[in-house]
Formats: C-alpha cells, structure tokens, sequence
C-alpha cells in the first residue's frame, strides 16, 4: 500500500513537471519589485512625503493689498467755539512680502490715495452745506528691510519647518528602500528554501529507488538460496522509511512552493509549477572594514541618525529663541503729489518728487524668562540623548553584524567539510553494497550505510542555503544590495 503511495507521489511530481516554471533569484526580485504590497504602499507614502518636503523647501514672496475709506469732521477749539474741519481720504494699497534664508524680512509697496477736505464750520451747522475743495491725489513707493541680529535670525530659525519636512521625508524613503529590501529577503529566503526541498525531494526519490533496487536484487538472491527470508527484512524495513520520506518530502517541497508563490504574489494555483532553477555557488564574504563602513547607512540607524539631526537644529532654535530679539531696520520712500488726477501723481512719483529714508534698532528684552531657558536646557539634553541613542544604536549593530559575519565564515567552512562528508558516505555506502553483494555483510549495514549518505549530502546541502541566508541577512541588515545568483 505504502509502496502505491509512493508511486503516486512521484507520478504526480513528474506529471508537474512538465507545466514547471524555472525560476532564478534574479526572476525573484524582479517579480518582487513589482508585486510587493508592502513595499509599494511605503514607496507611495516616501513619495508623498518628498512631495511635501519640495513644497516646504520652496520660498515664495506673499502678496499683500489693502482698500482703505476714512472721513473725519476734525473738530477743533478756536475764538469763536467749536469748529469742524471736514476731510476725507481713500486709499489703496499694493506691496509685496518676502523672508530669506536668512531671516531678512523685505517688504516693497506701492500707496495711491486720493484726499479731500471741506470748508471749515461751526458745530452749530450754521455754516453752509459741505463742498468738497482742494482734492490731492497722491502715489507712493516704500522699501523697507528687517534683520534680526539675535533671536530669529539665521538659516536654522528660518528654514526649520523645511529641514524638519526634509527629514521626514528621508525617514519615509529609507523605510520604502527597507520595505522593499525586506519583500526581496523573503522572496530570495522562500527561493532557497525551495531549492533545498528540491534537493531533498531529489534525495529522498533516489534513495528510495535504490532501496527498491536493492531490495529486489536481494529477493532475486533468496530465492536462489543466497540469502535467508530474514536477511530481506532490514531491507523492507529501509524501502518503508524511504517511501515515507518521499511522501514527506513531497509534502515539503509543495509547501515551499506555496510559499514561495505568496511571496511573489502569484494565486496558490500557479504554486505546483515553480521551481528553482539555478544552485548555490561559493560566495565572497565581506570584510569587517566593509561591515563597518556600511553600517554608517544601515536601515536601523537612519532614524537615530535623524533624530540626532532634529534635536541639533531643536537646541539652537531654542538657544536663539531665548535671546533678545534686536532687529535692524532700514527703508527708503519716494512720493508724488498732484491736484490734477492720479496720473500726474504717478508721474511725480516717477520723477521721485519727493523721497526718505530712515535707519533704525529695534530691541525686545524679557526681564525674566524663565520657560525659554528651561526649553533651551531641555533641547541640550535631548541632543546629548540622541547622540548617545545613535552612538549605542551603531555600536549594537556592529556587534550583530559582525557576529553574523563570524557565522557566516563558520557556515561557508562548513559547507567544504560537509561537502567531504558527503563524497566519503558516498564511498562508504559503494563499499558496503559491493561487501553485501559479496556475501561479506548484512543487509542492515548497508542500508545503514545508505541512510548515512543521504543525511550527509543533506547536511552539505543545508550548510549551502546556511551561507546565503547569513550572507542576505547580513546584507539586509547593512542596507547593501542583496546577492542575486545568476545561472
């Protein structure tokens, strides 16, 4: 029953075959890139935080206008009691507003009034009706330049919306680029692991044929006389366990496949067709100096490293947020005045019929700021925790890289020793068939023998996929490109 079992199985893994599709690690990745889910849900979030990070950085000037009506009677004590010296005026105004990088605030405009003033009269109206005299039209241009000297001044006040913005947006990608490098680990993991059960699938089917083969040969044998019944049962008993091990590996060998469908975003229907086409071949370690000058890079140290960076700019802004506030000031004017209409105004303004200019300190001096100073102490000791955070950060992430890299040259001189392993059992079982077809040995040491050489070619072959997956987690953890055998 056992033995039709078996026979199925492989029946049905030669009758996959035939719809197989070989795939290499370089496939792998690709196929990654353009199906992981995650990956492209952390490259649209880095994307959306660039876009914010261009927007902030961007310096535009402000625009500014104003519509402005005002009538007032003016009233004034003279000899004669309480008069009132009606005037008006309208006015509109249009300027523009711009702050550097540096926290120079300009502001340039340009006025255009038009005033007017009535005759004067008495409170008792008495006097006559109103009539508008004498309207002036006036057009003016203005200049004006703030530099704050202490608090508020330099590139670090100014642009720490943008810098904070731009870090985030470093943040974002580095997290798309380690998603991304995670979806490929996991696919490259799953494209190895099911290498490995290709192999052992491979080795189960040839054992289990040569314990068929052997068995038939010793039954051929016992009925010549050559052998006794009971030299038959350990050789029974060898075919039982390797027709188990075929279903089992078959069993195997169909969940990797799953797997490793899943992980490159294939429906589990298309699972029975992959198979991994290109074997291991003997890789080139980094160097521990090239361990240590990635790590500078890796994917977790970018946030410590970025938080570092926020609580820099955090402690000057609040160590120059608790200083006075001096600012210095300078503009300039020129005006035009007409009765005739505003055109001639704008003339006059343009023959700068009249102009100023004035200069001047601006201070703001708190007497007693005591919340300003603790939030400056506060962003120094945030700054010495990032630094230390960092520092820790990297010194812990040297010590894991480089312990992985000492496993990872224990696991590449394994692979050689198994390797040896592998060709003696082979040798060794060669003798042992050779002793029992002479008649010198039992069945059981020979089918000792066998089971011997299949777990050593096993080990060699779990020693192979030990040295990529210390060689991808390594390079995973170091932000470095992951290693793509190619056929």
């Amino acid at each position: 029953m056992k033995r039709g079992l078996a026979l199925l199985a492989l029946r049905l893994c030669a009758a996959n075959a035939h719809a197989q599709e070989a795939l290499t690690p370089v496939e792998v990745i690709a196929r990654v890139d353009a199906s992981a889910p995650a990956a492209r849900a952390a490259q649209r979030h880095a994307q959306s935080a660039a876009r914010l990070a261009d927007g902030a950085a961007a310096r535009r000037p402000t625009l500014n206008a104003a519509l402005r009506y005002a009538e007032d009677d003016g009233p004034a004590l003279k000899a004669e009691g309480l008069v009132l010296n009606p005037t008006g005026r309208a006015e509109a105004e249009v300027g523009l507003g711009y702050e550097t990088a540096w926290g120079t605030q300009l502001e340039a405009g340009v006025t255009l009034d038009r005033a007017w003033r009535a005759p004067a009269r008495g409170a008792d109206l008495t006097s006559p009706s109103r009539t508008t005299i004498s309207p002036n039209y006036g057009a003016a241009f203005t200049l004006n330049v703030t530099q704050p000297l202490l608090r508020g001044a330099g590139r670090v006040a100014v642009e720490a919306e943008a810098r904070a913005t731009r870090r985030a947006a470093a943040l974002a990608e580095a997290e798309a680029a380690e998603a991304l490098s995670a979806a490929r680990l996991a696919g490259l993991e799953a494209y190895w692991a099911l290498w490995y059960t290709q192999r052992a699938a491979a080795l189960s089917q040839a054992h289990d044929e040569a314990a068929i083969a052997t068995l038939r040969e010793a039954q051929a044998r016992a009925e010549l006389g050559a052998l006794a019944d009971v030299d038959l049962i350990p050789l029974r008993l060898a075919h039982v366990e390797a027709t188990s091990a075929v279903l089992e590996a078959t069993a195997d060998l169909q969940g990797a496949r799953l797997m490793l469908a899943a992980r490159l975003g294939l429906p589990a229907t298309a699972a029975p067709g992959l198979r991994a086409a290109v074997a291991p071949t003997p890789i080139t370690i980094l160097s521990e100096a090239e361990i240590l000058a990635a790590l500078q890079d890796a994917y977790a140290a970018r946030a410590p490293r970025l938080a570092r960076q926020a609580a820099e700019d955090a402690a000057q802004i609040t160590a120059r947020a608790a200083q006075p506030q001096l600012d210095a000031e300078v503009g300039i004017s020129a005006y035009g005045l007409s009765g005739a209409g505003i055109d001639d105004a704008l003339n006059g303004l343009g023959a700068v019929e009249g102009q100023g200019a004035w200069a001047g300190l601006r201070l703001v001096l708190p007497l007693g700021d005591e919340l300003r100073a603790a939030e400056a102490a506060s962003a120094r000791l945030n700054l010495e925790a990032a630094k230390a955070a960092l520092l820790a950060r990297r010194q812990a992430l040297a010590a894991e890289a480089l312990a992985t890299r000492a496993a990872l040259v224990a696991a590449q001189g394994r692979v050689a020793l198994m390797e040896t392993a592998a060709q003696l059992a082979v040798l060794a079982e060669s003798g042992q068939r050779a002793r029992f077809e002479a008649g010198d040995e039992t069945a059981t040491a020979l089918t000792m023998a066998s089971a011997a050489r299949q777990a050593a070619q096993l080990r060699h072959a779990q020693a192979q996929v030990e040295v990529i997956r210390l060689d991808l987690r390594l390079r995973h953890a170091l932000a470095l490109p992951l290693r793509a055998w190619t056929p």
